[in-house]
């Protein structure tokens, strides 16, 4: 029997999301450089958690899924790096996802 990975065995709570960076440019097509506030960081939503619970006992289901396409903005810094199989991602929220580019 195939062991599991490190990123199929793990499991987030709540509105916990782990998402897997994409390549990006510093420069945009028309040349400006992108720096501190401007800057975004885009990513694949590789995994979710099942979402938050309000105080009456109901699950709030999460809004992202994985494979979505997402933006985090990056001045906040509110995510962690984690490395799972030698893979690195980010891990956060769902609230500081800023868009949603692709389902």
């Amino acid at each position: 029997m195939k062991e599991k990975t490190e990123l199929e065995s793990c499991s987030l709570l709540n509105d916990s999301i782990l998402i897997e960076l994409l390549d990006e440019d510093d420069v945009t097509k028309s040349g400006i450089i992108l720096q501190g506030s401007i800057r975004e960081t885009k990513g694949t939503v590789v995994k979710t958690g099942p979402g938050v619970f309000t105080q009456n006992g109901e699950q709030l289901p999460m809004q992202v899924k994985v494979g979505d396409v997402v933006m985090l903005n990056k001045s906040k810094d509110n995510y962690k790096d984690v490395s799972l199989d030698e893979v690195k991602y980010k891990f956060t929220n769902e609230r500081e996802v800023t868009i949603v580019l692709q389902r």
